[in-house]
Protein backbone atom coordinates (compact mmCIF):
# COMPACT_ATOMS: atom_id res chain seq x y z
CA UNK A 1 0.00 0.00 0.00
CA UNK A 2 1.29 3.48 -0.94
CA UNK A 3 0.63 6.22 1.56
CA UNK A 4 -1.60 9.00 0.18
CA UNK A 5 0.20 12.33 0.47
CA UNK A 6 -1.57 15.41 1.80
CA UNK A 7 -1.47 18.59 -0.25
CA UNK A 8 -0.42 21.97 1.09
CA UNK A 9 -3.38 23.69 2.74
CA UNK A 10 -5.13 20.50 3.84
CA UNK A 11 -6.05 20.36 7.53
CA UNK A 12 -5.87 17.33 9.83
CA UNK A 13 -8.01 17.03 12.96
CA UNK A 14 -9.29 20.59 12.31
CA UNK A 15 -5.99 21.79 13.75
CA UNK A 16 -2.85 20.93 11.79
CA UNK A 17 -2.57 22.76 8.46
CA UNK A 18 -0.11 21.12 6.08
CA UNK A 19 2.42 23.61 4.66
CA UNK A 20 4.77 21.36 2.71
CA UNK A 21 6.02 17.76 2.57
CA UNK A 22 9.48 17.23 4.07
CA UNK A 23 10.15 13.68 2.98
CA UNK A 24 8.65 10.32 2.16
CA UNK A 25 9.90 6.79 2.81
CA UNK A 26 8.82 3.21 3.23
CA UNK A 27 7.24 3.95 6.63
CA UNK A 28 5.19 6.95 5.52
CA UNK A 29 5.70 10.69 5.05
CA UNK A 30 6.68 13.75 7.09
CA UNK A 31 5.20 17.23 6.68
CA UNK A 32 5.88 20.72 7.90
CA UNK A 33 2.61 21.97 9.37
CA UNK A 34 1.12 24.83 11.39
CA UNK A 35 -0.75 24.21 14.61
CA UNK A 36 -3.74 26.53 14.32
CA UNK A 37 -4.32 26.46 18.08
CA UNK A 38 -1.08 28.33 18.82
CA UNK A 39 0.41 29.20 15.39
CA UNK A 40 3.38 26.98 16.13
CA UNK A 41 5.29 25.23 13.34
CA UNK A 42 5.32 21.46 13.92
CA UNK A 43 6.31 18.30 12.12
CA UNK A 44 3.57 15.78 11.33
CA UNK A 45 4.61 12.22 10.60
CA UNK A 46 2.11 10.07 8.71
CA UNK A 47 2.51 6.32 9.22
CA UNK A 48 1.32 3.74 6.76
CA UNK A 49 -1.19 1.35 8.25
CA UNK A 50 0.82 -1.55 6.80
CA UNK A 51 4.20 -0.20 7.89
CA UNK A 52 4.63 -3.23 10.07
CA UNK A 53 4.04 -5.57 7.09
CA UNK A 54 2.29 -8.76 8.10
CA UNK A 55 0.45 -7.49 11.20
CA UNK A 56 -3.31 -7.64 11.55
CA UNK A 57 -5.11 -4.31 11.81
CA UNK A 58 -5.92 -4.61 15.53
CA UNK A 59 -2.33 -5.42 16.34
CA UNK A 60 -1.19 -2.44 14.25
CA UNK A 61 -3.50 -0.13 16.20
CA UNK A 62 -2.23 -1.47 19.51
CA UNK A 63 1.33 -1.08 18.29
CA UNK A 64 0.67 2.51 17.24
CA UNK A 65 -0.79 3.37 20.64
CA UNK A 66 2.08 1.62 22.41
CA UNK A 67 4.70 3.47 20.38
CA UNK A 68 3.06 6.81 21.11
CA UNK A 69 2.94 6.13 24.85
CA UNK A 70 6.61 5.16 24.74
CA UNK A 71 7.87 8.07 22.64
CA UNK A 72 5.99 10.75 24.55
CA UNK A 73 7.94 9.86 27.71
CA UNK A 74 11.31 10.66 26.12
CA UNK A 75 12.92 13.77 27.59
CA UNK A 76 16.25 14.72 26.05
CA UNK A 77 17.33 18.04 24.50
CA UNK A 78 18.51 16.28 21.32
CA UNK A 79 15.27 14.39 20.74
CA UNK A 80 12.32 16.37 19.28
CA UNK A 81 9.44 16.46 21.74
CA UNK A 82 6.33 14.47 20.91
CA UNK A 83 3.27 16.73 21.07
CA UNK A 84 0.25 14.77 19.84
CA UNK A 85 -0.93 11.59 18.12
CA UNK A 86 -4.13 10.64 16.30
CA UNK A 87 -5.54 8.31 13.63
CA UNK A 88 -7.38 9.17 10.45
CA UNK A 89 -8.90 6.17 8.67
CA UNK A 90 -6.04 3.78 7.82
CA UNK A 91 -3.16 6.03 8.86
CA UNK A 92 -1.65 7.02 12.18
CA UNK A 93 -0.06 10.42 12.80
CA UNK A 94 2.53 11.75 15.22
CA UNK A 95 2.91 15.48 15.84
CA UNK A 96 6.31 16.56 17.10
CA UNK A 97 8.59 19.53 17.61
CA UNK A 98 9.81 20.90 14.27
CA UNK A 99 13.60 21.22 13.88
CA UNK A 100 14.61 23.72 11.21
CA UNK A 101 17.84 22.46 9.68
CA UNK A 102 19.55 19.98 7.40
CA UNK A 103 20.25 16.28 7.74
CA UNK A 104 23.86 15.12 8.01
CA UNK A 105 23.40 13.64 4.55
CA UNK A 106 22.54 17.09 3.17
CA UNK A 107 25.44 18.68 5.06
CA UNK A 108 27.83 16.12 3.53
CA UNK A 109 26.52 16.88 0.05
CA UNK A 110 27.30 20.54 0.67
CA UNK A 111 30.90 19.73 1.52
CA UNK A 112 31.25 17.43 -1.49
CA UNK A 113 29.81 20.03 -3.87
CA UNK A 114 32.57 22.40 -2.75
CA UNK A 115 35.23 19.75 -3.21
CA UNK A 116 35.86 19.42 0.54
CA UNK A 117 36.08 16.52 2.96
CA UNK A 118 33.91 16.48 6.04
CA UNK A 119 36.08 17.89 8.90
CA UNK A 120 37.35 15.20 11.26
CA UNK A 121 37.09 17.29 14.44
CA UNK A 122 33.54 18.33 13.57
CA UNK A 123 32.59 14.70 12.98
CA UNK A 124 33.87 13.72 16.42
CA UNK A 125 32.00 16.60 18.03
CA UNK A 126 28.83 15.48 16.24
CA UNK A 127 29.36 11.85 17.24
CA UNK A 128 29.66 12.87 20.90
CA UNK A 129 26.27 14.57 20.69
CA UNK A 130 24.62 11.46 19.23
CA UNK A 131 26.38 9.19 21.73
CA UNK A 132 24.88 11.35 24.45
CA UNK A 133 21.43 10.54 23.05
CA UNK A 134 22.18 6.83 22.72
CA UNK A 135 23.52 6.68 26.25
CA UNK A 136 20.25 8.23 27.45
CA UNK A 137 18.10 5.81 25.41
CA UNK A 138 20.07 2.72 26.39
CA UNK A 139 20.13 3.80 30.04
CA UNK A 140 16.37 4.14 30.43
CA UNK A 141 14.71 1.78 32.95
CA UNK A 142 13.59 -0.18 29.90
CA UNK A 143 16.43 0.25 27.43
CA UNK A 144 15.26 1.79 24.14
CA UNK A 145 16.96 0.93 20.84
CA UNK A 146 16.68 3.43 18.00
CA UNK A 147 17.50 0.85 15.29
CA UNK A 148 17.78 3.39 12.46
CA UNK A 149 20.73 5.69 13.16
CA UNK A 150 21.95 7.05 9.82
CA UNK A 151 22.87 10.43 8.27
CA UNK A 152 19.30 11.07 7.10
CA UNK A 153 18.00 10.75 10.68
CA UNK A 154 20.44 13.21 12.24
CA UNK A 155 19.43 16.85 11.88
CA UNK A 156 21.78 19.81 12.30
CA UNK A 157 19.67 22.67 13.62
CA UNK A 158 20.14 25.78 11.52
CA UNK A 159 20.00 28.32 14.34
CA UNK A 160 22.87 26.96 16.44
CA UNK A 161 24.37 23.87 14.76
CA UNK A 162 23.13 21.52 17.48
CA UNK A 163 22.28 17.92 16.50
CA UNK A 164 18.99 16.06 16.90
CA UNK A 165 18.27 12.36 16.45
CA UNK A 166 14.93 11.94 14.71
CA UNK A 167 12.63 9.25 13.30
CA UNK A 168 11.86 6.87 16.14
CA UNK A 169 9.48 4.84 14.01
CA UNK A 170 11.63 1.73 14.44
CA UNK A 171 12.54 2.32 18.08
CA UNK A 172 11.78 -0.59 20.39
CA UNK A 173 12.47 -1.51 23.97
CA UNK A 174 15.44 -3.84 24.30
CA UNK A 175 14.40 -7.47 24.03
CA UNK A 176 11.03 -6.68 22.42
CA UNK A 177 12.14 -6.63 18.78
CA UNK A 178 10.36 -8.98 16.43
CA UNK A 179 11.81 -11.27 13.79
CA UNK A 180 8.73 -10.89 11.58
CA UNK A 181 10.26 -8.16 9.43
CA UNK A 182 13.59 -6.71 8.41
CA UNK A 183 14.10 -3.43 10.27
CA UNK A 184 16.70 -0.74 9.79
CA UNK A 185 18.56 0.51 6.74
CA UNK A 186 20.99 -1.78 4.95
CA UNK A 187 24.50 -0.43 5.25
CA UNK A 188 23.85 0.90 8.74
CA UNK A 189 21.98 -2.01 10.36
CA UNK A 190 24.30 -4.77 11.63
CA UNK A 191 23.68 -8.42 10.89
CA UNK A 192 22.28 -9.28 14.34
CA UNK A 193 19.62 -6.60 13.93
CA UNK A 194 18.57 -7.83 10.51
CA UNK A 195 18.30 -11.33 11.99
CA UNK A 196 15.90 -9.94 14.59
CA UNK A 197 18.24 -9.78 17.61
CA UNK A 198 19.21 -6.11 18.02
CA UNK A 199 20.88 -4.81 21.17
CA UNK A 200 22.42 -1.54 22.34
CA UNK A 201 25.66 -2.21 20.45
CA UNK A 202 23.64 -2.41 17.23
CA UNK A 203 23.01 1.33 17.53
CA UNK A 204 26.75 1.86 18.03
CA UNK A 205 27.41 -0.03 14.80
CA UNK A 206 24.94 2.23 13.01
CA UNK A 207 26.67 5.34 14.36
CA UNK A 208 30.05 3.95 13.31
CA UNK A 209 28.67 3.28 9.82
CA UNK A 210 27.34 6.84 9.75
CA UNK A 211 30.79 8.19 10.65
CA UNK A 212 32.36 5.96 7.97
CA UNK A 213 29.88 7.37 5.44
CA UNK A 214 30.72 10.98 6.41
CA UNK A 215 34.46 10.35 6.02
CA UNK A 216 34.36 8.27 2.83
CA UNK A 217 31.46 10.08 1.16
CA UNK A 218 29.59 6.90 0.23
CA UNK A 219 27.05 4.69 1.98
CA UNK A 220 28.77 1.58 3.37
CA UNK A 221 28.05 -1.86 1.95
CA UNK A 222 25.75 -4.07 4.07
CA UNK A 223 27.59 -6.19 6.68
CA UNK A 224 30.99 -5.54 5.09
CA UNK A 225 32.44 -2.20 6.17
CA UNK A 226 36.18 -2.23 5.38
CA UNK A 227 38.73 -0.53 7.66
CA UNK A 228 38.97 3.18 6.95
CA UNK A 229 42.66 3.00 6.09
CA UNK A 230 41.87 0.76 3.09
CA UNK A 231 39.68 3.42 1.47
CA UNK A 232 41.14 6.64 2.94
CA UNK A 233 44.69 6.62 4.21
CA UNK A 234 44.62 10.29 5.27
CA UNK A 235 42.14 9.92 8.15
CA UNK A 236 43.76 10.48 11.54
CA UNK A 237 44.51 7.08 13.13
CA UNK A 238 42.78 8.04 16.39
CA UNK A 239 39.52 8.72 14.55
CA UNK A 240 39.89 5.66 12.29
CA UNK A 241 40.31 3.50 15.40
CA UNK A 242 36.99 4.71 16.84
CA UNK A 243 35.11 4.12 13.58
CA UNK A 244 36.68 0.74 12.82
CA UNK A 245 35.90 -0.65 16.25
CA UNK A 246 32.29 0.53 16.17
CA UNK A 247 31.86 -1.16 12.76
CA UNK A 248 33.04 -4.61 13.81
CA UNK A 249 30.81 -7.43 12.54
CA UNK A 250 31.40 -9.33 15.77
CA UNK A 251 29.27 -7.55 18.34
CA UNK A 252 31.69 -8.50 21.14
CA UNK A 253 34.50 -6.61 19.43
CA UNK A 254 32.59 -3.32 19.44
CA UNK A 255 32.50 -0.89 22.34
CA UNK A 256 30.70 -2.37 25.30
CA UNK A 257 28.31 0.58 25.51
CA UNK A 258 27.79 4.18 24.41
CA UNK A 259 29.76 5.41 27.41
CA UNK A 260 32.86 3.48 26.32
CA UNK A 261 32.58 4.76 22.76
CA UNK A 262 32.10 8.30 24.05
CA UNK A 263 35.31 8.03 26.08
CA UNK A 264 37.23 6.83 23.02
CA UNK A 265 35.76 9.58 20.83
CA UNK A 266 36.73 12.24 23.36
CA UNK A 267 40.24 10.84 23.52
CA UNK A 268 40.46 10.95 19.71
CA UNK A 269 39.21 14.55 19.70
CA UNK A 270 41.88 15.49 22.23
CA UNK A 271 44.59 13.87 20.12
CA UNK A 272 43.43 15.47 16.86
CA UNK A 273 42.93 18.93 18.37
CA UNK A 274 46.34 18.81 20.04
CA UNK A 275 45.07 18.75 23.62
CA UNK A 276 47.40 16.64 25.73
CA UNK A 277 45.81 13.51 27.17
CA UNK A 278 46.69 10.04 28.37
CA UNK A 279 47.59 8.07 25.26
CA UNK A 280 46.99 4.80 27.09
CA UNK A 281 43.27 5.37 27.49
CA UNK A 282 42.24 4.29 24.00
CA UNK A 283 44.20 1.05 24.34
CA UNK A 284 42.60 0.37 27.71
CA UNK A 285 39.14 0.83 26.23
CA UNK A 286 39.75 -2.23 24.06
CA UNK A 287 40.24 -4.41 27.12
CA UNK A 288 36.75 -4.75 28.52
CA UNK A 289 38.07 -6.53 31.59
CA UNK A 290 39.97 -3.36 32.55
CA UNK A 291 37.86 -1.26 34.96
CA UNK A 292 37.07 2.41 34.47
CA UNK A 293 40.20 4.42 33.70
CA UNK A 294 41.99 5.71 36.79
CA UNK A 295 44.57 8.46 37.15
CA UNK A 296 48.10 7.08 37.09
CA UNK A 297 50.78 7.88 39.61
CA UNK A 298 48.69 10.09 41.90
CA UNK A 299 49.41 10.11 45.61
CA UNK A 300 46.49 9.16 47.88
CA UNK A 301 44.62 11.90 49.73
CA UNK A 302 45.45 12.26 53.42
CA UNK A 303 42.96 10.69 55.80
CA UNK A 304 41.05 13.83 56.78
CA UNK A 305 37.39 14.62 56.80
CA UNK A 306 36.33 17.59 54.75
CA UNK A 307 33.25 19.68 54.22
CA UNK A 308 31.98 21.09 50.93
CA UNK A 309 31.04 24.74 50.92
CA UNK A 310 29.33 25.89 47.75
CA UNK A 311 29.68 29.64 47.44
CA UNK A 312 28.97 32.08 44.63
CA UNK A 313 31.21 35.08 44.02
CA UNK A 314 29.86 38.64 43.81
CA UNK A 315 31.03 39.65 40.34
CA UNK A 316 30.13 39.12 36.72
CA UNK A 317 32.44 36.28 35.82
CA UNK A 318 33.56 34.11 38.77
CA UNK A 319 31.87 31.54 40.99
CA UNK A 320 34.39 31.01 43.79
CA UNK A 321 34.08 27.78 45.76
CA UNK A 322 35.70 27.64 49.18
CA UNK A 323 35.83 23.98 50.19
CA UNK A 324 37.26 21.31 52.40
CA UNK A 325 37.52 22.17 56.10
CA UNK A 326 38.66 19.65 58.66
CA UNK A 327 36.64 17.97 61.51
CA UNK A 328 33.01 17.11 61.87
CA UNK A 329 31.32 20.52 62.02
CA UNK A 330 28.44 22.18 60.26
CA UNK A 331 29.36 25.71 59.28
CA UNK A 332 27.56 28.68 57.79
CA UNK A 333 28.82 31.77 56.07
CA UNK A 334 27.34 35.03 57.38
CA UNK A 335 25.46 37.17 54.88
CA UNK A 336 27.42 39.65 52.82
CA UNK A 337 26.39 42.35 50.38
CA UNK A 338 26.90 41.54 46.70
CA UNK A 339 29.19 43.94 44.90
CA UNK A 340 28.49 45.26 41.40
CA UNK A 341 32.23 45.48 40.74
CA UNK A 342 33.42 44.03 37.40
CA UNK A 343 36.12 42.05 39.22
CA UNK A 344 35.51 38.87 41.17
CA UNK A 345 35.87 39.10 44.91
CA UNK A 346 36.96 36.12 46.97
CA UNK A 347 34.17 36.87 49.46
CA UNK A 348 31.60 34.05 49.34
CA UNK A 349 27.92 34.56 48.69
CA UNK A 350 25.64 34.59 51.73
CA UNK A 351 23.81 31.82 53.48
CA UNK A 352 25.32 28.70 51.90
CA UNK A 353 25.09 25.68 54.19
CA UNK A 354 28.13 23.53 54.85
CA UNK A 355 27.32 19.85 54.81
CA UNK A 356 29.27 17.00 56.27
CA UNK A 357 29.65 13.90 54.15
CA UNK A 358 30.04 10.57 55.98
CA UNK A 359 33.23 8.62 55.56
CA UNK A 360 33.43 6.33 52.55
CA UNK A 361 36.11 3.77 53.49
CA UNK A 362 35.58 1.48 50.48
CA UNK A 363 36.45 4.04 47.79
CA UNK A 364 39.80 3.91 45.99
CA UNK A 365 42.17 6.71 47.06
CA UNK A 366 41.64 9.91 45.10
CA UNK A 367 44.42 12.16 43.78
CA UNK A 368 45.12 15.18 46.02
CA UNK A 369 43.20 18.37 45.32
CA UNK A 370 43.29 21.10 47.96
CA UNK A 371 41.18 24.18 47.17
CA UNK A 372 42.40 27.56 48.41
CA UNK A 373 40.87 31.03 48.66
CA UNK A 374 41.79 33.54 46.01
CA UNK A 375 44.41 36.05 47.14
CA UNK A 376 42.51 39.25 46.42
CA UNK A 377 40.29 40.07 43.45
CA UNK A 378 40.75 37.99 40.31
CA UNK A 379 40.93 40.13 37.20
CA UNK A 380 39.34 39.06 33.93
CA UNK A 381 41.35 39.58 30.74
CA UNK A 382 39.71 40.42 27.39
CA UNK A 383 39.89 37.68 24.79
CA UNK A 384 42.14 38.03 21.77
CA UNK A 385 40.86 37.13 18.26
CA UNK A 386 42.57 33.68 18.10
CA UNK A 387 40.68 32.55 21.23
CA UNK A 388 37.27 33.04 19.65
CA UNK A 389 37.56 29.69 17.86
CA UNK A 390 38.63 27.73 20.97
CA UNK A 391 35.09 26.80 22.01
CA UNK A 392 32.01 25.88 19.98
CA UNK A 393 29.35 28.25 21.35
CA UNK A 394 25.62 28.37 20.61
CA UNK A 395 24.53 30.94 18.05
CA UNK A 396 24.33 34.46 19.47
CA UNK A 397 26.76 33.80 22.33
CA UNK A 398 30.35 35.06 22.32
CA UNK A 399 33.30 34.79 24.67
CA UNK A 400 34.22 38.15 26.20
CA UNK A 401 36.72 37.38 28.97
CA UNK A 402 38.91 34.77 30.59
CA UNK A 403 41.33 34.06 33.40
CA UNK A 404 44.06 31.42 33.62
CA UNK A 405 44.98 29.48 30.50
CA UNK A 406 42.79 28.71 27.49
CA UNK A 407 43.45 26.35 24.60
CA UNK A 408 41.01 24.64 22.20
CA UNK A 409 38.15 23.16 24.27
CA UNK A 410 40.23 23.44 27.45
CA UNK A 411 40.40 25.65 30.57
CA UNK A 412 43.58 25.53 32.70
CA UNK A 413 44.03 26.89 36.21
CA UNK A 414 47.69 27.15 37.34
CA UNK A 415 48.51 26.08 40.89
CA UNK A 416 47.03 28.56 43.34
CA UNK A 417 45.09 30.42 40.64
CA UNK A 418 41.68 30.31 39.02
CA UNK A 419 40.88 29.55 35.40
CA UNK A 420 37.73 30.15 33.42
CA UNK A 421 35.79 32.07 30.84
CA UNK A 422 32.63 34.11 30.49
CA UNK A 423 30.31 34.09 27.49
CA UNK A 424 27.66 36.71 26.86
CA UNK A 425 24.55 37.36 24.82
CA UNK A 426 23.84 40.87 23.52
CA UNK A 427 20.28 40.63 24.83
CA UNK A 428 18.72 39.11 27.93
CA UNK A 429 16.97 35.83 27.10
CA UNK A 430 14.70 33.36 28.84
CA UNK A 431 16.35 30.05 29.51
CA UNK A 432 14.96 26.53 29.30
CA UNK A 433 18.01 24.24 29.26
CA UNK A 434 21.78 24.55 29.66
CA UNK A 435 23.67 21.34 28.95
CA UNK A 436 27.43 21.00 29.28
CA UNK A 437 29.92 18.15 29.17
CA UNK A 438 33.10 18.71 31.17
CA UNK A 439 36.19 16.49 31.01
CA UNK A 440 38.73 15.71 33.73
CA UNK A 441 41.00 13.43 31.70
CA UNK A 442 44.20 15.18 32.86
CA UNK A 443 43.54 14.94 36.58
CA UNK A 444 41.11 15.99 39.31
CA UNK A 445 39.47 19.40 39.00
CA UNK A 446 36.63 21.34 40.61
CA UNK A 447 34.41 23.52 38.50
CA UNK A 448 31.53 25.97 38.76
CA UNK A 449 28.95 27.27 36.32
CA UNK A 450 27.14 30.55 36.92
CA UNK A 451 24.16 32.03 35.07
CA UNK A 452 23.97 35.82 35.32
CA UNK A 453 21.58 38.63 34.49
CA UNK A 454 23.78 41.72 34.18
CA UNK A 455 25.63 41.87 37.54
CA UNK A 456 23.16 39.61 39.38
CA UNK A 457 23.71 35.88 39.77
CA UNK A 458 20.58 33.89 38.89
CA UNK A 459 21.74 30.38 39.70
CA UNK A 460 24.98 28.45 40.05
CA UNK A 461 26.17 24.86 39.84
CA UNK A 462 29.21 23.62 41.77
CA UNK A 463 31.11 20.33 41.59
CA UNK A 464 33.95 19.64 44.02
CA UNK A 465 36.09 16.66 44.99
CA UNK A 466 35.60 15.68 48.62
CA UNK A 467 37.00 12.46 50.10
CA UNK A 468 37.11 10.64 46.79
CA UNK A 469 33.67 11.80 45.65
CA UNK A 470 32.65 14.66 43.38
CA UNK A 471 29.74 16.44 45.04
CA UNK A 472 27.60 18.43 42.60
CA UNK A 473 24.72 20.72 43.54
CA UNK A 474 22.65 23.78 42.66
CA UNK A 475 23.37 26.98 44.60
CA UNK A 476 20.71 29.68 44.57
CA UNK A 477 19.96 32.73 46.74
CA UNK A 478 22.01 31.41 49.64
CA UNK A 479 20.49 27.92 49.46
CA UNK A 480 22.00 24.70 48.20
CA UNK A 481 20.18 21.71 46.79
CA UNK A 482 20.65 18.08 47.69
CA UNK A 483 23.94 16.62 46.49
CA UNK A 484 24.63 14.46 43.43
CA UNK A 485 27.55 12.21 44.40
CA UNK A 486 29.83 10.45 41.95
CA UNK A 487 33.04 8.53 42.66
CA UNK A 488 36.07 10.50 41.52
CA UNK A 489 37.26 7.81 39.08
CA UNK A 490 33.85 7.74 37.37
CA UNK A 491 33.81 11.47 36.67
CA UNK A 492 36.44 11.78 33.96
CA UNK A 493 33.52 12.98 31.86
CA UNK A 494 30.50 14.63 33.48
CA UNK A 495 27.48 15.83 31.52
CA UNK A 496 25.17 18.14 33.45
CA UNK A 497 21.79 19.39 32.32
CA UNK A 498 20.28 22.38 34.12
CA UNK A 499 16.60 22.86 33.31
CA UNK A 500 14.07 25.46 34.42
CA UNK A 501 10.42 24.45 34.51
CA UNK A 502 7.46 25.98 36.36
CA UNK A 503 9.47 27.81 39.00
CA UNK A 504 11.91 24.99 39.72
CA UNK A 505 15.55 24.51 38.70
CA UNK A 506 16.42 20.87 38.02
CA UNK A 507 20.02 19.66 37.76
CA UNK A 508 20.48 16.26 36.13
CA UNK A 509 23.67 14.23 35.99
CA UNK A 510 23.14 12.59 32.61
CA UNK A 511 25.49 9.65 33.13
CA UNK A 512 24.11 8.87 36.58
CA UNK A 513 20.51 9.41 35.50
CA UNK A 514 19.85 11.24 38.80
CA UNK A 515 18.66 14.77 39.50
CA UNK A 516 18.19 17.34 42.26
CA UNK A 517 16.01 20.45 42.28
CA UNK A 518 15.65 23.84 43.93
CA UNK A 519 12.86 26.45 43.59
CA UNK A 520 14.00 29.69 42.01
CA UNK A 521 13.17 32.78 39.95
CA UNK A 522 12.51 32.91 36.21
CA UNK A 523 15.73 32.42 34.24
CA UNK A 524 16.34 35.72 32.41
CA UNK A 525 20.08 35.69 31.69
CA UNK A 526 22.65 37.33 29.46
CA UNK A 527 25.94 35.72 30.53
CA UNK A 528 27.32 32.36 31.64
CA UNK A 529 30.62 31.71 33.36
CA UNK A 530 32.50 28.42 33.58
CA UNK A 531 35.17 28.53 36.25
CA UNK A 532 37.86 26.34 37.82
CA UNK A 533 38.41 27.73 41.35
CA UNK A 534 41.95 27.97 42.78
CA UNK A 535 43.66 24.95 44.33
CA UNK A 536 47.19 24.14 45.49
CA UNK A 537 47.46 21.84 42.46
CA UNK A 538 47.14 22.89 38.83
CA UNK A 539 43.80 21.89 37.28
CA UNK A 540 42.58 21.35 33.73
CA UNK A 541 38.98 20.99 32.55
CA UNK A 542 37.94 20.20 28.99
CA UNK A 543 34.67 21.52 27.61
CA UNK A 544 33.30 18.68 25.47
CA UNK A 545 30.08 20.40 24.45
CA UNK A 546 27.84 23.29 25.46
CA UNK A 547 24.26 23.76 24.32
CA UNK A 548 21.65 26.32 25.36
CA UNK A 549 17.93 26.09 24.68
CA UNK A 550 16.18 29.44 25.04
CA UNK A 551 12.50 29.95 25.70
Amino acid sequence: MQVMLHEAGSVLEDRYEIEAPIGQGGMGAVYRARDRSNERVVAVKQLRSDAGAGFENREMLERFEGEWQLLRTLNHPRIPRMLDAFRVEECGYYVMEFIEGKSLDQVLKGFKSNGRRFPEELLLQYSLQILDVLEYLHGLPKSLLHRDVKPQNIIVREVDGELFLVDFGLAREGGSATTKTLVGTLGYAPLEQVKGHPEARSDLYALGATMWHMLVGEQPAPFDIPPLATVRNDVHPALAEVVDRACQDNVNRRYANARKMEMAARQALQVISGVEGDARRVEELYLEEVPEVVYQGARPLEAKEFLLRAALASASFLLLMVVLYRVKHLMKTPPSTPSPSPVASSTPRPGVDFRHFPARPNLPPAPPLTPVSANGPIQMSPVNPNMLSYFSLPLGWKMIGYVGGLSPNTISAPAGQAGGLVIRRDVTVGLRIVRITLLRSQGPANFQIGLWNQSTIVVGVTSALERGVYATAISLNGSVSEILNRNWNQALSQTLELTYNNGVWVLRDVELGKEVSLPGPAPAINSIQIMVPPALQAQTVGVGSLSIVEQ
